[in-house]
């Protein structure tokens, strides 16, 4: 199941970064970095359970960490995009 859903998701990737290219937008692109964020969240809850489960491999743990660095970079990104107004940052 670990390594099968891996395979389903560069697929979907692949997809979703043909749409952001057609799109050609910069709203496209964080549109898709948003979504890439709900992904790497079911992610991060995926190998926590994992661990819970009493899965402590060094790849599960691997993983973990390095899901957990790409959800912070692309928050950040997000939360820098100029496209943000002042009226979006108070939500």
């Amino acid at each position: 199941m670990l390594e099968t859903n891996d395979d389903l998701l560069r697929a979907a990737h692949n997809v979703v970064n043909m749409l952001q290219d057609i799109a050609g937008t910069s709203s496209g692109r964080l549109v898709n970095i948003s979504g890439r964020q709900r992904m790497l969240s079911q992610r991060l809850a995926k190998f926590y359970t994992y661990t819970v489960w009493g899965f402590k491999q060094s790849e599960i743990l691997n993983e973990m960490e390095r899901a957990k660095n790409e959800f912070r970079g692309a928050l950040d990104e997000l939360i820098a995009a100029p496209e943000n107004t002042t009226e979006l940052k108070k939500n």
